[in-house]
């Protein structure tokens, strides 16, 4: 008998047999506390209606086909601002959850008529961008719409522009004065946004999260204890733009190297051009937001050997020695190499995908009677260092990410891009066991408990400071130092 709960939650599972049918969306308004709510469903047969925080038995029925439709205890609402709202929840005798199908996981809501909401995720309403309908408790890509109405909830924010490869007719020499790219990052107000949207996103941001900038001076001053040291008072797009700068003059002035590394080490005569590396947020047509690469260098054909063996990347190109006969001298020519990729969250760590369709490597072509340049080693030199950076890249910036995040003290659940900066979420809900945690790790940093962390219903004693709304413009050149 002892396993009575488990097989009860088994034998739910498969046959579909508890399910909330009423009300339909997840939510439920009213005119006041006065007028019941109305909760229906199937379950086992004792059934009891949870409300309030902390949880309070509201009402409880014993039989399988239930209904709840007695009036709630006035001690379950909150009527802290205009209108009143309390969450709700529907248990069976043996302790299961039965999930509204439209809130899986979450809470149910009855809100008052008048009732105005400044805390959570949305509790009588819907995240919306016009007519679509948005993911309550995760980020959702909306695209472009040419007019719309944005409505969502205090943990989201409205990310909208648009990012260009086009640079000016010499590759290698980008113009700096043009614009490359234009966002808008909008926090929600309590008041719908309006207006055309381009490439946009509702960026879940969850209950507790850890701004990180691109850029240093956009970072959340309270920030700099912690962010600082990891960075080095820097944005993480300045950090890394000054690892690989770093690393590509290293490259040139050494005979020794790591293979992991960055894709350049495989030539001797491989170096930086006088043209800084750049850094590019870009959003896909398919909705991919990515952290993007882009590098300017230039190579011939003294390709290097080492004493412990052939570079990797140079193993790549070369393919076999024999591939590089009659190809003869050919002279330093510019190239770049760009690559764009996906961050997530992996194991408490934040990781790295490279996007194989992103990568372009270009190569300024030899003049006409070069033709076995043309026709033999600029397509080695870019099938080469194609087939480096995919082997490489994944492993050495998730390296990378993963030693700079090493000495926090908590666990990184998603990674979300905005054009700005990257917030790690550290919280999904209040019902995450690190919620509580980074309400401490506030206190102890700020003396705020909101430093990281989201007012929700049942725990609204504290406000979050949310970053203020932006309009960001970006050159051609992305970010660069």
């Amino acid at each position: 008998m002892r396993h009575l709960p488990a097989l009860t939650l088994t034998v739910a599972l498969v046959c579909g047999c508890y399910e909330i049918s009423h009300p339909a969306k997840g939510y439920q308004i009213i005119e006041n506390v006065l007028e019941a709510p109305v909760i229906a469903g199937k379950g086992a047969s004792r059934n009891l209606l949870l409300a309030g925080s902390p949880w309070q038995v509201a009402e409880e029925v014993d039989k399988e086909e239930f209904i709840f439709f007695h009036r709630l205890p006035f001690s379950v609402w909150e009527c802290k601002r205009p209108g009143c709202v309390t969450r709700l929840k529907v248990i069976t005798g043996d302790g299961l959850v039965i999930d509204h199908p439209e809130r899986p996981g979450q809470d149910m809501h009855v809100c008052t008529v008048d009732y105005v909401q400044s805390v959570g995720r949305v509790h009588c309403s819907e995240r919306r961008a016009g007519e679509e309908v948005l993911d309550r408790q995760d980020t959702t890509f909306i695209g472009d719409l040419p007019d719309t109405s944005w409505e969502a909830d205090s943990f989201s924010r409205l990310t909208s522009g648009w990012h260009s490869w086009v640079q000016s007719s010499d590759p290698w020499h980008p113009a700096e004065d043009a614009l490359g790219a234009e966002w808008s990052e909008e926090r929600w107000t309590g008041q719908p946004v309006a207006g055309p949207l381009r490439g946009a996103h509702n960026v879940d941001l969850g209950a507790c999260s850890l701004f990180v900038p691109w850029k240093w001076e956009d970072r959340d001053p309270r920030l700099d204890a912690m962010v600082g040291p990891m960075l080095g008072n820097r944005g993480l797009a300045e950090f890394t733009l000054d690892e690989l700068d770093a690393a590509r003059t290293e490259s040139a002035n050494s005979n020794e190297m790591d293979d992991v590394v960055w894709f350049f080490d495989a030539f001797t005569n491989l170096w930086p051009r006088d043209i800084p590396s750049e850094f590019h947020y870009h959003v896909k047509e398919s909705g991919e937001r990515q952290a993007c690469l882009r590098s300017y260098f230039a190579t011939n054909t003294e390709l290097r050997a080492r004493p412990g063996g052939w570079n990797i990347i140079a193993e790549g190109i070369v393919g076999g020695l024999a591939e590089l006969f009659g190809i003869g001298d050919c002279k330093t020519h510019p190239m770049s190499v760009r690559f764009c990729g996906e961050l997530a969250a992996s194991d408490g760590a934040p990781t790295f995908s490279l996007d194989k369709s992103s990568l372009v490597v270009e190569m300024e072509p030899y003049p006409w009677l070069k033709r076995s340049c043309n026709r033999n080693f600029v397509p080695l030199v870019k099938a080469g260092l194609a087939d480096g950076v995919e082997e490489l890249t994944d492993a050495v910036i998730t390296q990378q990410l993963a030693a700079l995040t090493a000495d926090l003290p908590f666990e990184i659940r998603r990674v979300e891009l905005t054009p700005s900066g990257l917030y790690f979420v550290l919280a999904q809900d209040y019902r995450d066991t690190q919620y509580a945690a980074m309400k401490l790790a506030g206190d102890a940093l700020g003396a705020d408990p909101g430093l990281f962390c989201r007012p929700e219903l049942g725990d609204s004693d504290f406000s979050h400071l949310e970053r203020e709304s932006t309009q960001i413009s970006f050159s051609r050149r992305g970010i660069s130092r």
